[in-house]
């Protein structure tokens, strides 16, 4: 039977690198906006493979909270899978409060992320709009239209 306080110990580490990897998500979240918002392209686009990065980390730290939650359930004698965080916390009792505040932590970055990634979004989106409207209108004639073109290529900057 493995040490339980190993194993708790084991999650709130894994837990306070979820809630960090969040917080570099945001940070830059926050600074792909800052890039949109100020017209840089090139900020945006290292934003954008700096966020690539980092999401691609995202699966490691799933399998190694999904293998601690695993040796949690065999220590309980419960179904593998059946553990949440607040079922782990629940079943702990005492000396559970740090794991309870970093699945608060843990929840409220990731709204924050959430928010901000839509946020972005739309911000990007509403900028694709306007270039099109504003190179709608300056290519009026319909029919040599290259935008209605595919394949078109149009330096945006012009």
């Amino acid at each position: 039977m493995e040490n339980l306080q190993s194993l708790m110990n084991h999650l709130e580490a894994c837990m306070r690198d979820h809630v960090e990897a969040q917080n570099r998500m945001i940070a830059l979240l926050q600074e792909q906006e800052r890039c949109v918002l100020e017209e840089r392209p090139p900020g945006v686009e290292l934003a954008t493979q700096a966020l690539t990065a980092e999401l691609r980390t995202v699966p490691e730290r799933t399998q190694r909270r999904d293998k601690i939650l695993a040796r949690f359930a065999l220590a309980w004698g419960v179904a593998n899978g059946s553990l949440t965080l607040s079922s782990v916390a629940d079943r702990y009792g005492e000396g559970s409060q740090r794991l309870r505040e970093l699945r608060d932590e843990l929840r409220e970055a990731t709204a924050q992320c959430m928010r901000l990634n839509r946020r972005v979004s739309s911000l990007v989106r509403l900028h694709r709009r306007v270039m099109l409207d504003v190179i709608d209108s300056l290519l009026a004639d319909e029919e040599n239209n290259p935008m209605k073109e595919t394949g078109t290529l149009l330096n945006a900057e012009a």
